[in-house]
């Protein structure tokens, strides 16, 4: 891996077998990596609010769920989500060194594609 590329260069983003969310753009995890991440789990005591517990409490009733499972999906949507922002920044240093701005981007994606087809 280059000096000054993110850690998260390193991993597969999304993992093979992931896909990203529209919705947020985070990746999703394969379902293998869901049932076992936690097999080696560790207890987090974590102090919240009492309106997110009650909030917390609801959505896992609806949903069939347990707060845990809740929390921990939190928690990785989060890191997930940290990751891309630390790729997207990596993204625009790289851009920015090499004088390519979001005007560029078009044209850059129209002679890439004219390059592969």
């Amino acid at each position: 891996m280059r000096a000054g590329a993110p850690a998260c260069l390193g991993r597969a983003f999304p993992r093979p077998g992931g896909s990203w969310n529209a919705e947020d753009l985070t990746p999703r995890l394969p379902i293998a990596d869901v049932i076992s991440s936690h097999a080696m789990a560790k207890i987090l005591s974590v102090s919240i609010p009492d309106e997110l517990m009650r909030e917390t409490e609801a959505l896992a009733r609806a949903q069939g769920r347990t707060k845990s499972e809740l929390v921990r999906d939190a928690l990785r949507r989060q890191l997930q989500l940290e990751r891309f922002r630390e790729l997207q920044r990596y993204g625009r240093r790289q851009a920015e060194e090499r004088g390519i701005g979001p005007e560029d981007a078009e044209a850059l994606v129209d002679e890439l594609r004219a390059e592969r087809g």
